[in-house]
């Protein structure tokens, strides 16, 4: 297997799964303030 081949594969990797976290903490917030906004009183803390 070429070094060029995996270094790819890793970054690709690494690409996407960054991208993953980045979007679900995205998520996270934004549900995490729609809540908050909109039942205020009824939020719970994690």
């Amino acid at each position: 297997i070429p070094w060029q081949t995996v270094a790819g594969c890793a970054l690709l990797l690494v690409s996407v799964g960054g991208a993953v976290a980045s979007a679900m903490r995205t998520g996270d917030l934004y549900a995490d303030t729609l809540a908050r906004s909109s039942w205020p009183g009824k939020h719970e803390p994690r």
